[in-house]
């Protein structure tokens, strides 16, 4: 029987090995790089980015972080990285309390339209930040693409837009502002 090989760091381990350790493998034959993908208009395979998971993530970004807001949307945004000081993957998070909606469903709805916003624009925001959106008010209308373009504005005033995305960004914007009149 053929043992695959597997990539654990700067060595090279059977895949056997690692499962009797608990250890998180991935094959060799596995590309690790991340996906790039195409201009404003691609949608086509992009995923959320990781989410901010548990108490001491969500605030040390809220506490230690900086802010903006527009409209009814608060973004708190810190730049993290690992023990070695490099960049990690960015972090997603979603706040909206009980005092904005008492009903779970209208939460569950603001959520699902602003993880649609992000995981369609978030390419645009630069690497290595931890992101959590809090809700401070209900929005006045819930459709996807308002919603949409309130977190576009609230990216760009909190300055944390790739360099490469800002025109495209602002004209996108002028151009939705100018059609909604």
């Amino acid at each position: 029987m053929l043992k695959a090989r597997f990539f654990y760091g700067p060595e090279i381990f059977s895949q056997s090995a690692l499962a009797c350790h608990g250890w998180y493998y991935y094959p060799l034959e596995m590309n690790p790089e991340p996906k790039t993908y195409g201009g404003a208009g691609d949608t086509r395979g992009r995923r959320l980015p990781p989410r901010l998971t548990g108490r001491f993530d969500f605030s040390r970004v809220t506490r230690n972080g900086r802010r903006s807001r527009v409209a009814f949307l608060q973004i708190a945004f810190r730049e993290t990285r690992n023990r070695l000081g490099n960049l990690r993957e960015g972090r997603i998070g979603f706040t909206v309390p009980d005092r904005v909606c008492r009903r779970a469903v209208d939460r569950n709805r603001i959520k699902r339209l602003l993880r649609e916003a992000v995981r369609r624009w978030w390419y645009s925001v630069k690497p290595g930040i931890d992101v959590v959106l809090i809700v401070k008010a209900y929005p006045s209308t819930d459709h996807a693409d308002f919603v949409e373009m309130i977190f576009l504005e609230l990216i760009l005033k909190a300055g944390i837009v790739r360099e490469s995305e800002i025109p495209a960004l602002r004209d996108l914007l002028k151009k939705n502002r100018e059609k909604s009149g």
